[in-house]
């Protein structure tokens, strides 16, 4: 009788260890919102790419609109922690089947709220990485310049005379008020060694309600030093008849 009732506890046990496993895997994961805007980083198919507003593509898809000039306008999004983007097929059956070719974690980002996504192509069609920057008035001001350097080397800088470091990933942001009246020169060096070298030399105009993303990318070779920049200059002001934020 002992061994029975011990037997009906170790099987108790078990069916409750098995409920618990259950319950775990029923637990549904946490709904993430983001408004986020994309901008790919070199040439590439950027036709046919979708995202589902919320999570599933099954029922709804959306086409992103991808500019090599600027980055897009904004898109919602309301769904899983992973945020998915997908080309799609149809298979032998005759049905549109999703294929994922990029996603970002959400869940890492410390706070979600506005994104800029920089996609970065690893074959023409994808798959693509996706770096991302916070687009927030405290990271990205008006009347300021802020680089993003899409490499994994670190670099400092000069805006004038204010000197800024740029490791992987957006810089912090530079007020450029007291810059309006003459183009300013802008450079990018490397630390090898004791020694800098220069990577970029140019001279930047800025004016008032506008903020400056100066994107950096790797050179075109592996044996070049001259990084490449494209400048995205946005109006955050206000014109008549127009209260959206506006890319030149």
């Amino acid at each position: 009788m002992k061994n029975f009732k011990s037997l009906i506890c170790l099987l108790c046990l078990i069916n409750a260890s098995r409920s618990n496993l259950f319950a775990q895997d029923q637990i549904e994961e946490p709904v993430m919102e983001a408004n986020f805007s994309v901008f790919p980083l070199e040439n590439a198919n950027w036709q046919g790419i979708f995202y589902a507003p919320d999570g599933d593509p099954n029922i709804e898809a959306v086409e992103i609109a991808f500019n090599r000039l600027e980055r897009s306008a904004s898109y919602e999004y309301k769904g899983p922690s992973n945020l998915l983007f997908y080309r799609k097929s149809v298979n032998a059956e005759g049905l549109t089947v999703f294929q994922p070719v990029a996603r970002i974690k959400m869940r890492t980002i410390k706070y979600v709220s506005d994104l800029i996504l920089f996609f970065n192509p690893q074959t023409e069609n994808g798959p693509y990485e996706i770096q991302y920057m916070l687009d927030s008035p405290s990271n990205f001001p008006e009347e300021s310049i802020v680089f993003y350097n899409t490499m994994d080397l670190s670099f400092v800088g000069l805006v004038g005379d204010k000197s800024i470091e740029i490791p992987p990933g957006a810089s912090a942001p530079v007020n450029v008020k007291k810059f309006f009246d003459a183009p300013t020169p802008i450079m990018v060096a490397i630390k090898s060694s004791e020694d800098l070298h220069l990577v970029i030399k140019n001279n930047i105009s800025f004016a008032p309600d506008r903020r400056t993303l100066l994107v950096l990318r790797k050179p075109k070779s592996s044996t070049s030093l001259r990084v490449r920049t494209q400048r995205i200059t946005e109006f955050v002001g206000k014109r008549a008849g127009a209260d959206e934020e506006r890319t030149e």
